[in-house]
């Protein structure tokens, strides 16, 4: 068995990933990016609970940075979120009356839309 030397810097053995870190990274990359708003969550919440079991013990766990990562990835994927379901609402609440496209007539001639048959 080889022994170190005074010459030979000996590097320490770095702690193993918390496994809910790499969870709340990858679903952070899905919820920002295919899975908007179930990942996102995911990742928050897995996140949140790597960081707590990783500041309980830290010489035994590592990925506080991969955690801290899935979290911010989340939060992002949930404000992502919120601004479509906001432009969602904008647009039927302000836009479509405004332009006319829902009509309440009752002419059999006429569309849903506000579009006229009426030759």
């Amino acid at each position: 068995m080889r022994t170190a030397t005074p010459s030979e810097p000996v590097l320490p053995a770095t702690p193993p990933t918390n496994s809910l870190a790499v969870v709340s990274l990858v679903a952070g990359i899905l919820g920002v990016t295919v899975v908007w708003g179930l990942g996102s969550l995911v990742a928050v919440i897995t996140g949140t609970m790597a960081l707590r079991e990783i500041g309980a013990r830290p010489d035994e766990m590592g990925g506080a940075g991969t955690a801290r990562a899935g979290v911010i990835l989340g939060w992002i994927g949930i404000a992502l979120l919120a601004l479509v379901i906001c432009a969602f609402c904008l647009f039927f609440l302000l836009l479509v009356p405004a332009l006319g496209w829902l009509s309440l007539s009752t002419e059999p001639t006429t569309l849903w839309l506000g579009l006229n048959l009426a030759a």
